[in-house]
Formats: structure tokens, C-alpha cells, sequence
């Protein structure tokens, strides 16, 4: 989207990321209130030494801005979203200054074959759906059949692959 925007920025990104740090602030009230209303009590690992809070806002502010800097290839390989993230844009707005019209044409090409594959994933996402539904009702049928046949005590046995189900039925109680 960088690179195929004018010279300026449009003012659609203004308006998309005013709208994000609304969003963001709008979720984050949300939690806290929602937290308020509904506390969790959390058991922590004991063994804490691995992963500490951090200090304060510094130390946060030192670490977004070490992993915002870090090298492209390795925030790929070890999943640092915001180097990806921060090499992304620098990349696109340097690819609207010095590309081509030819290399324009073939970034907007390349962002609508990835926009159509997306489509289609986005189109087959019922199919995974039903596929979900049609297991769990499956299950659950022979939960009830199993139910009305049987007078007796069962240890079910639910193995986590799709769609598997067995009893052990023993004798009445």
C-alpha cells in the first residue's frame, strides 16, 4: 500500500490510524473494566526467575525499540512481529521514492494475488465451520445413544483426533 500511494501520504492512513489507537484504547478501558467486574485469580509458575515484569516504561520503551531495529532476516526467523512490522514500512516508503513505474505495477500485482488468496481462504472458512459443527454433533450423538442404551456406568474414552469416540461400559451400579 506504501508504494502505490501518492507522494504524500493519502489521508486514509491518518484516518486508519487514528482509528487503530481508538480501537486499542477503546479495548484496553473495556478489559480493565471487565476485569473489575469479573476478578480471575491466576496461580502463577513458581519457577519465575525465567520471565520477569519488567522494571518500569523504560526498560518496555528499550525493548520495543531493540526488537523495532533488529535485523530483518532474524526478526523473521525468531517471529519479532514489530522489526517485521518496522522493516515493512521502511521498505515500502523507500520503494515509493526511488521504484519504477514497472515495480510499482509488479508490488500492486503481488499485493492482489496475496489479497485473492486471502479471499479464498476467507470463502472456504464456512466449509471448516460446518466440518467443526457436524463433528461435535457426531459426538455428541453417541453420547446420547450411548446414554439411552446403557443403564450402566461408562468411562468414556474422548481420543483428541477428529471425530473419535469409544466406552468402556461395565456393570450397573
Amino acid at each position: 500500500s506504501l508504494v502505490k500511494g501518492s507522494s504524500k501520504l493519502d489521508s486514509r492512513f491518518g484516518m486508519v490510524i487514528f482509528l487503530y489507537i481508538i480501537s486499542t484504547l477503546a479495548a484496553a478501558f473495556v478489559a480493565v473494566f471487565v476485569s473489575f467486574i469479573f476478578p480471575q485469580t491466576i496461580i502463577l509458575v513458581q519457577n519465575s526467575e525465567l520471565h520477569s515484569a519488567p522494571d518500569g516504561i523504560t526498560q518496555i520503551l528499550k525493548n520495543l525499540l531493540i526488537n523495532a531495529v533488529s535485523n530483518p532476516i532474524a526478526a523473521i526467523a525468531n517471529a519479532n512481529y514489530i522489526g517485521i512490522l518496522t522493516w515493512s514500512v521502511i521498505f515500502g516508503v523507500s520503494m515509493k521514492k526511488f521504484a519504477s513505474e514497472n515495480t510499482k505495477k509488479f508490488f500492486s500485482e503481488i499485493s492482489e494475488g496475496i489479497s485473492d488468496v486471502v479471499r479464498g481462504i476467507i470463502n472456504l472458512a464456512p466449509f471448516g465451520i460446518a466440518g467443526f459443527c457436524s463433528c461435535f454433533y457426531k459426538w455428541n450423538w453417541h453420547l446420547y445413544k450411548l446414554w439411552k442404551t446403557h443403564s450402566c456406568t461408562c468411562r468414556l474414552h474422548a481420543v483428541y483426533e477428529p471425530c473419535s469416540f469409544s466406552a468402556d461400559c461395565c456393570t450397573s451400579p
